[in-house]
Formats: C-alpha cells, sequence, structure tokens
C-alpha cells in the first residue's frame, strides 16, 4: 500500500532489539519520534548518522527546513528537564565540536553546574565527551546580566563591577586596530545624538596626522584637548 507499514488504530510503531526499544513513532496531528528509556548519560536515548561513507565531496548533515508565520521558521530545541538534574539550571545544553585525530573538543551553549549563562568551551584529551562544557574549561562567557568575560573564568567582570573583563592572565593587552591611514578610538559616551554626546570623552590615536608625526588625541565633547 505505498510502502506503508501500520500498526493497530491508537498503536505506535515501535522498533527494537534484543527486546529492548529503540525508536518510536507515536500518531496524532504530528508524527513524533523518541526512545522510550529513563535512564541518563551513555544508557540514555540516542541517535547516531554515521556518514563516512558519502565521499569526501559530500558530507553529511542534518537539514530543517521551516515552514509557518511564527517567529521561527526552523529550530533546533534543547530542553533540560528535572530527570536526574539536581538544583536549579545546573545540566548544561549545547553543541559539541570534537576533533578525533587531535583528541582536542570545543563546546556551545549552557555550561555544566550552573548553565543560566552562555560560554565557549575547549578541552584538549577530555576524559570524557562533554568535558569541554564544565565551567573550568571556558574561554568565553556571556551571564544572564549581559556581563562578558573573555578568558579562563579565574577571573570574572562581575568580580570587578565591569561589564566586559578580559583576563589573559599576567600578560593582557586589547589592540583596537586602525591602520595607517585612519584612527583608533576609545569613545565614552553619554548618548546617541550628535557628536559631541557620542565623544562626550574619547581617546584617539592618529595615525594619519602630517604634523610632528601621529598624535594620541584625548577630549571631550568631540573636541581635542590634549595631543601627545
Amino acid at each position: 500500500e505505498g510502502g506503508l507499514v501500520r500498526t493497530a488504530t491508537n498503536y505506535p510503531l515501535i522498533l527494537g532489539a534484543n527486546q529492548r526499544e529503540k525508536l518510536r513513532i507515536a500518531g496524532g496531528s504530528y508524527a513524533t519520534i523518541g526512545i522510550n528509556t529513563s535512564t541518563f548519560d551513555n544508557a540514555g536515548s540516542q541517535l547516531k548518522i554515521e556518514g563516512r561513507g558519502a565521499g569526501t565531496t559530500s558530507p553529511p548533515y542534518l537539514q530543517i527546513k521551516g515552514v509557518g508565520n511564527s517567529g521561527l521558521h526552523a529550530y533546533v530545541d534543547l530542553i533540560a528537564t528535572s530527570d536526574n538534574n539536581a538544583g536549579s539550571a545546573y545540566r548544561g545544553l549545547g553543541i559539541l565540536m570534537h576533533d578525533e585525530p587531535t583528541n582536542v573538543e570545543w563546546f556551545s551553549g549552557r555550561p555544566y553546574a550552573g548553565s543560566d549563562r552562555f560560554i565557549i568551551g575547549r578541552k584538549a584529551s577530555p576524559s570524557y565527551r562533554t568535558q569541554s562544557s564544565e565551567v573550568a574549561n571556558q574561554l568565553f562567557r556571556l551571564d544572564s546580566d549581559g556581563k562578558v568575560t573573555f578568558g579562563d573564568g579565574n577571573n570574572l567582570a562581575s568580580n570587578y563591577d565591569a561589564t566586559m573583563l578580559i583576563d589573559g592572565g599576567d600578560n593582557t593587552r586589547l589592540t583596537i586596530y586602525g591602520g595607517t591611514t585612519g584612527t583608533g578610538t576609545v569613545a565614552f559616551s553619554d548618548g546617541s545624538g550628535s557628536g559631541a554626546t557620542k565623544m562626550a570623552g574619547f581617546i584617539q590615536m592618529n595615525h594619519t596626522s602630517t604634523d610632528n608625526g601621529p598624535r594620541l588625541n584625548m577630549g571631550l565633547n568631540d573636541t581635542t584637548l590634549v595631543h601627545i
């Protein structure tokens, strides 16, 4: 009948092996696919795609095409439930990227053990998969209040009452590249209106000045007051 595999009315289609359920397709307005298990970690539900037989010019991929008039046309929905999840926002959620030849793993998402934040993490030679998701392995962190930290997390923006903190260890440098024919500016703004409010206070490196060479300028209200 057109290649259909049917079950009795109101019963799901269940596939399995060794008397264990592996795949369930339930009925309803839309088909749902899930695996009936209450276990956690490696014994939990898994969907694996083996794409190494596709050739070198056609890498495997997962594609979702959307439709409708809601806020999103397509999305991947990761949900942390209360199962095996002690405390509030304890288990993480995210995407792992693991390179087998070098055994280096990267993570992007909500971290393990206090996940109400977003991190990018890296772990070389992880002792278990997903170890890069631990807070200890973060290289970038965006907290729920908008504060941003670059570094290993030993120092956080919130610890210094800062909106952004860059922690590169004993020797840290922030570089603003303006080019040999331009400028590099750190502006302290009062608002987005006039140039005076945008540059209420500023420090600016002028690379193009022909008056005694390049200049480092400082000023107020978009007006230079000090030349170095």
